[in-house]
């Protein structure tokens, strides 16, 4: 149970860092972490908590968003994984391959493979959060498998970034 605690500390404080500021809702770990229990969650995010690692906002009950404090954030950094130029470097080579893709879409494994360092489980995040601006679609294929597709609002928010870049 400890090893499995450990890596859903890793998935919960790799989420809490990439959706940033806006914080974390109960819904929101469920999609990005298949299958999880809310009771390993909320014992993982009490003692990141406690540690001061994690600040929590009660919405209702069982309902929160979670926030990874300044503690959390150099913690977070401190395990060695994924480091902010490296988030920027896999948001730029994930929507660059939906760009490629076209209608045709990206698979779970194409991204795994062509993006050296990336991890299902980053994917997923990141996936993730580009799925709640409507900036993309996806489609599970079965095996915790899926495609992606850049949906309308990402091509108009690509072509807005790449407007400000001239």
């Amino acid at each position: 149970m400890m090893e499995e605690n450990v890596d859903l500390e890793d998935i919960v404080l790799q989420t809490l860092y990439t959706w940033g500021a806006k914080g974390v809702t109960r819904e929101t770990f469920y999609n990005v972490i298949k299958g999880l229990n809310y009771d390993d969650l909320n014992l993982v995010l009490q003692m990141l908590e406690g540690l001061n690692y994690v600040e929590m906002e009660w919405t209702g009950p069982a309902r929160f968003f979670a926030y990874l404090t300044p503690d959390g954030v150099a913690y977070f950094k401190s395990r060695g994984t994924i480091e902010p130029d490296e988030v920027e470097d896999f948001e730029e080579a994930i929507l660059q391959m939906l760009v490629e893709a076209g209608d045709e879409g990206v698979t779970s494994e194409q991204f795994v493979e062509g993006i050296d360092g990336l991890t299902v489980d980053d994917l997923v995040t990141f996936i993730l959060a580009y799925e709640t601006e409507y900036y993309v679609k996806r489609e599970w294929t079965g095996d915790g498998k899926f495609t992606t597709y850049l949906t309308n609002s990402g091509r108009e928010y690509l072509e807005s970034l790449d407007e400000v870049d001239e």
